[in-house]
């Protein structure tokens, strides 16, 4: 008797995407800046800034992989650049993740 489990074919494009957008969130400050980011709504990167009190420019960058990987909206008002947590990519990433916990 063979003990085989049928396992859907896994899309290698899929799974590095996956791999991205899992590897984003896997920094503590980028963690912190998402968790400030939905504490607050929607902000510019000049409030992140001045709450976290780091560089700009290391703000920006973090900012820039959260936004590559899907976990932040941007919306420019003027010259600002509002971010805001990406309310359906989350839900939607909390409930592959859930499934895997049901193995």
């Amino acid at each position: 008797m063979q003990a085989i489990t049928a396992y859907k074919r896994i899309d290698l494009k899929k799974a590095r995407k996956a791999a991205k957008k899992l590897h984003a969130m896997d920094h503590p400050l980028r963690r912190r800046i998402m968790m400030y980011i939905y504490e607050k709504g929607e902000i510019t990167v000049t409030d992140i800034w001045i709450y976290f009190r780091i560089d700009q420019s290391i703000i920006s960058q973090h900012l820039s992989m959260l936004r590559r990987a899907g976990w932040v909206n941007t919306n420019r008002m003027g010259k600002n650049i509002f971010y805001s947590v990406n309310e359906n990519e989350l839900t939607r990433v909390k409930e592959i993740l859930s499934k895997f916990n049901k193995l």
